[in-house]
């Protein structure tokens, strides 16, 4: 009867293993979900991906950052302060005049920023693009192409929530089988 148990705690580890962010996360602030890709991109891969994507019905877009709360919650989303992130500011089109790649605030002026100190500096060339975890402290910085094309980190990846709140299925099924699990501990 033992053998059944392992079993059974072997699946709700692999439900719970694939489910490690495996799924967006939702904001209940602004009802948006977003999801840290750890996959190292340049910022082009990284926006190609991220407007190719969906959630539920939602299409992706690199995250747009517009106060200190959202970038808090990115901050926790990322979860690892040493990671740079792409995120969807650029100055690609103007340089010095940084604004929003995709989504709702599409070609808006950033009104919220959280540059570190000295930059945006356009360095080595130019630097067109926004990354998160400057510093180690959440602190933006100006980075990739043209100076450096080649750089490839992960992205965050933000939906609107028009959807309803559904809950991932993977704690559905842990619920589930811990519910088995109980019963067939009291039959014992």
């Amino acid at each position: 009867m033992k053998a059944s148990n392992k079993i059974l705690g072997g699946l709700a580890a692999l439900l719970a293993a694939g489910s490690v962010h495996a799924v967006p996360v939702q904001w209940s602030v602004n009802g948006h979900w977003y999801e840290f890709v750890s996959t190292p991109a340049t910022v082009l891969a990284a926006r190609t991906a991220a407007t190719s994507s969906s959630w539920m019905g939602e299409s992706g877009y690199l995250a747009t950052i517009l106060s200190a709360e959202e970038q808090a919650f990115i901050e926790d989303v990322v979860g690892d302060s040493t990671l740079h992130a792409w995120f969807g500011a650029s100055d690609a089109a103007e340089e010095g005049v940084w604004t929003w790649l995709d989504g709702p605030e599409a070609g808006e002026a950033l009104t919220y920023t959280y540059w570190a100190p000295g930059e945006p500096n356009n360095c080595c060339g130019g630097e067109n693009y926004a990354v998160i975890n400057w510093n180690t402290s959440g602190q933006w910085n100006d980075w990739g192409p043209p100076a450096f094309s080649d750089t490839a980190v992960g992205y965050v990846v933000e939906y609107e929530g028009k959807v309803s709140k559904v809950p991932a299925p993977a704690p559905i099924a842990l619920l589930g089988l811990g519910l088995i699990g109980l019963g067939y501990s009291r039959k014992r």
